[in-house]
């Protein structure tokens, strides 16, 4: 009877541990859980599963000088205070490496709620008229940091560990899971507004000196571990489906068995009976997890994100540099379940409809937003294409800005570079080409350094642009900069590293802006 009690027992703690854990550390947790080093770079993808028309190996006499074309501006708390001046010199700085498009990152950032009750910022980045949306306290028990749950296995318990995501064609035994619940905290909120409107003033600039700039929209947190929470569940939900059409398998096998005692079948129909419950468990748990993702003016990123589009409309929506909305809220290279498809996939068509809706007349504004290379790579070239085209046809999405991840995932050899690029690269190049919509390069400008970030050198940034231009528009390669103020800006803001992100700047524009670079 415990066969089904396992897949149950793990689809609720992980959705208790969503709001302790982030998606990534969930994921690290379910490979090490499989017997998996989550630092193994994933075999090369080979030549043939390059997208169709790609030149993966371009001649450098041949090929265009290469160089960052935009920025991506996040804000942030320092960002927040930064005065006029600043900003000029932000804004000059840009110009001088010959940047036209700006993106930036958010305008409103939700917290994540602080599991200890402390106070948590909520920023607001334009100082009137911004939705009045509040972050919600936590209101439901949470596992407390110290209380990670339990999975015992047949050799021992393993503190803090998950499952893997499994084919269900092939599904594995089931641990068994104990979670012990602490109690629910609350976290109060304090909103923070900018006294300066830096956008009004980007967008000032970039009116004058012929720039583009995509707007950003409203961003929360808690994106990352619902939504790799909701797929969990749906694969949970799927192995459960399995399960029970095993068992009930066994039980017509057991029935035409002489052999077989009425005990034994009476268990039988019992096991059935607590998986048929069971499923109708998880299923409530991902219906309501799912309506976060609800494509409606209720739903809690829809909600917030069209308020946010109707604020910027209203405030911005008059200057000619305002050239598009940027969706902060990311993707990931998984193979995501049909029933998180079929949720993402509305949201992602009301909110670039409804952006288009109340863009000014005079032009369409584009909707772009940014998948990423996650730290774990579970699925094919082949699998995560079809998902993705799943999950993207018929959004509105017009633009692909493909995060390359390689500061995250703290890449320095050549060859993981290479090999992790390939991969991510050559899945979404193919579902920009299957939907015809552009896609453009974010190159990460830092490394990670245990919990810190700091700016990377010029010689692995090169890398970056080398592996990446082939999956790009040989003709017109668009490659952004994450993020220029934290690791490219010069030292007159408040941001950490200042001498590292002057060297930064200054040997990135003596090797791409004075002289041409081109890849080898």
């Amino acid at each position: 009877m415990a066969r089904f009690l396992a897949a149950l027992l793990l689809s609720l703690a992980l959705v208790i541990c969503s709001t302790v854990f982030s998606a990534e550390a969930l994921a690290r947790a379910k490979k090490k859980s499989d017997g998996h080093d989550a630092q193994a770079v994933v075999p090369a993808v080979p030549d043939s599963a390059a997208a169709p028309g790609v030149n993966v190996s371009v001649k450098s006499e041949s090929a265009l000088p290469l160089k960052f074309t935009g920025a991506i501006l996040r804000y942030d708390r320092i960002s927040l205070d930064m005065t006029r001046d600043q900003w000029q010199q932000i804004m000059d700085n840009l110009e001088a490496l010959g940047i036209d498009t700006i993106i930036i990152h958010h305008h409103h950032a939700v917290p994540r709620l602080n599991p200890t009750g402390e106070p948590v910022e909520e920023l607001d980045f334009i100082p009137a008229d911004s939705p009045k949306v509040a972050a919600k306290a936590a209101d439901k028990p949470v596992a407390k940091a110290a209380d990670k749950p339990v999975v015992k296995t047949a050799d021992k318990p393993v503190a803090g560990a998950s499952k893997a995501k499994n084919k269900t064609k092939n599904p594995p035994s089931r641990p068994t899971l104990a979670v012990d619940r602490g109690e629910a905290v609350r976290s109060s909120v304090v909103q923070v507004k900018a006294k300066f409107d830096a956008s009004a003033f980007i967008l000032d600039f970039a009116d004058a000196h012929h720039m583009k700039v995509y707007m950003g929209l409203w961003m929360d947190p808690n994106w990352y571990s619902n939504l790799d929470v909701t797929d969990q569940l749906a694969h949970t939900l799927n192995r459960a489906k399995y399960d029970l059409d095993q068992l009930k398998k066994e039980l017509t096998d057991k029935k035409s068995d002489i052999t077989r005692t009425p005990q034994e079948i009476k268990d039988a129909e019992a096991e059935i009976a607590v998986c048929e419950r069971g499923l109708i468990t998880v299923k409530n748990e991902l219906e309501e997890k799912s309506l976060y993702f609800a494509a409606t003016k209720d739903g809690e990123i829809a909600g917030p994100t069209m308020k946010m589009a109707d604020t910027l409309a209203k405030r911005y929506g008059s200057h000619p540099s305002f050239a598009g909305w940027y969706l902060p809220e990311e993707i990931w290279d998984a193979a995501f379940s049909s029933e998180t498809i079929s949720v993402l996939n509305p949201l992602l068509k009301l909110l670039s409809n409804y952006c288009q809706s109340i863009s000014p007349s005079d032009r369409e504004r584009p909707f772009a937003m940014s998948p990423k290379a996650s730290r774990l790579h579970y699925d094919s070239v082949d699998e995560i294409y079809a998902s993705h085209l799943e999950l993207l046809k018929d959004t509105g999405v017009d633009i692909l800005m493909l995060e390359d991840s390689i500061g995250d995932l703290n890449l320095k050899e050549d060859d993981d570079i290479s090999v992790r690029l390939k991969k991510h690269f050559t899945a979404f190049s193919r579902v920009a080409e299957a939907l015809k919509i552009p896609l453009w390069a974010v190159l990460e400008t830092f490394e990670q350094q245990g919990t810190v970030r700091k700016p990377t050198n010029l010689a692995r940034l090169k890398k970056q642009f080398q592996y990446s231009y082939p999956y790009l528009d040989q003709k017109s390669p668009r490659f952004f900069a994450y993020d220029f103020l934290r690791y490219m800006s010069l030292p007159q803001t408040k941001y950490p590293n200042p001498e590292l992100r002057a060297k930064l700047f200054d040997d990135y524009k003596r090797d791409f802006v004075d002289s041409a670079f081109r890849p080898q």
